[in-house]
């Protein structure tokens, strides 16, 4: 069998001969499923749920890490949460277009008309790395994402509406942009300031990126301590959910448990086979990319989650400019490409970024459009201000803040009422200054970061 990369959904990984995916055997193999696990992922992860799909697995793990309610959990930007009917899948705000079907790419705000993905979907700094990208421009990106993010945070604690939970990709399924290990170490400071759980889809980064079959683990060990779940699926035919062993929900002992299970004799089979065969990814890659006549340096992606400006001439629907091949020793087939400028690593980049910087500028513009939008903008305002190294430990008055909101104009009347609020919230003390008595507020409990 030849691999031709018409793996357009990722449903491919690796092959077991003569069985079938939803096989039902003898034993006790979600016991085994478990061993799996714990074995594989050096019992950092243990097994939490086994799901018919990808989208009922990523039901469950909002569903835990939120506590039911999921109005408490923020979604980054380009995620693609469900490919079911399924509510999640008004959720996404990743979308390709049919026509050109190269690959799919970041939504922009006024194509997503879910309530929820447009008050709920955040920006990180997604990105491809490339010639297009000088370091300081990526740290001031980077920066204005995660400042965002930690306002964005503070501003639903002031109005008694805290998030608690983000789900996010560490690769973008569509695109391949991802996040920069500077990133994962200030985005874990702001999810361990804010008690925020981190779902991590890795519907399609397990075990096709490598060296471990989590890309999870691969991540700085800050970030991967405020990982609550991970979920994986369509490779093992199965959903699965991991949760961290630190995190382990505890249930009561009297909870009767599953009276029904999905087989999962199959996956475990993958699961071992994907296991052993993580060593040969970095030489199965340079075999595709030479196969396909693609250099490093024009493609990009992790491990065999490869994507290129050569577009796929079959006849699959979308995502042709993605290559998923098979973990396995197998010859590639003969396949026709066209090349497509638009498609080059620095172009995707440069739309991701632009996409990513509308989500940044979409919450204020929403507040603006909101009944008493003046108290929520000057809420965000305020909160984007007192997170700012410079205010920690100062004494300051009203009028500091307004005079910090220039050139912008904010009723003070509007302000003292934020400020009342933000006392309540526990996120200022209002104090006096020395003996001239003077009232004013100091900051209290608010993550500042210097960049």
């Amino acid at each position: 069998m030849a691999d031709d990369l018409a793996n357009a959904w990722g449903c491919e990984l690796v092959h077991l001969e003569g069985r079938s995916s939803r096989q039902i055997v003898e034993g006790n193999c979600l016991k085994r499923l478990e061993e799996a696990v714990r074995k594989t992922t050096k019992q950092k992860f243990v097994l939490a749920k086994v799901a018919a799909c990808g989208s009922d697995a990523n039901v469950f793990a909002t569903l835990e890490a939120t506590d039911g309610n999921t109005s408490r959990m923020c979604i980054a930007a380009g995620c693609y949460v469900a490919g079911d009917h399924s509510i999640l899948q008004t959720w996404s705000s990743s979308h390709f277009d049919y026509i050109l079907d190269g690959l799919a790419l970041i939504s922009d705000p006024s194509q997503v008309h879910s309530e929820t993905a447009s008050g709920h979907t955040v920006a990180l700094p997604y990105r491809i790395p490339c010639d297009h990208c000088l370091h300081n421009q990526v740290d001031e990106y980077e920066d204005l994402c995660l400042d965002s993010l930690h306002a964005r945070l503070l501003s639903a604690k002031l109005f008694n509406c805290p998030f608690n939970s983000l789900l996010l990709e560490i690769v973008l399924a569509g695109n391949g942009a991802s996040l920069s290990i500077r990133a994962y170490n200030k985005l874990a400071l702001i999810c361990r300031h804010h008690h925020i759980n981190c779902v991590v889809d890795e519907a399609l980064t397990g075990a096709r990126c490598g060296p471990s079959m989590l890309l999870t683990q691969t991540l700085p060990l800050d970030f991967q301590n405020v990982v609550t779940h991970v979920t994986m699926a369509k490779w093992p035919g199965i959903g699965i959910v991991l949760v961290n062993e630190d995190n382990k929900r505890k249930t009561a002992s009297s909870n009767r448990g599953q009276s029904t299970e999905v087989s999962c004799d199959y996956a475990i089979k993958l699961w071992e086979t994907a296991d052993s065969m993580l060593h040969i990814i970095p030489d199965r890659r340079k075999e595709v990319l030479k196969a396909i006549k693609l250099s490093e340096t024009d493609a990009w992606g992790r491990g065999l989650m490869l994507y290129g400006p050569k577009r796929r001439n079959d006849s699959k629907r979308a995502l042709k400019n993605r290559y998923l091949p098979l973990l396995a020793p197998t010859r590639m087939d003969k396949i026709s490409f066209k090349q497509r400028a638009d498609m080059r690593k620095e172009c995707v980049c440069q739309n991701v970024k632009q996409t990513v910087r509308s989500w940044v500028d979409h919450y204020p513009k929403a507040l603006e459009k909101e009944e008493r939008g003046d108290h929520g903008l000057v809420g965000w305002l305020f909160c984007q201000e007192i997170s700012k190294p410079k205010w920690k430990g100062q004494f300051f008055r009203c009028e500091d803040m307004l005079e910090a909101f220039q050139p912008r104009k904010v009723d003070s009347s509007v302000l003292k009422g934020v400020l009342k609020t933000a006392v309540k919230a526990g996120m200022l003390t209002d104090t006096q200054n020395g003996t001239k008595r003077t009232r004013g507020y100091k900051v209290l409990g608010v993550c500042h970061m210097d960049t």
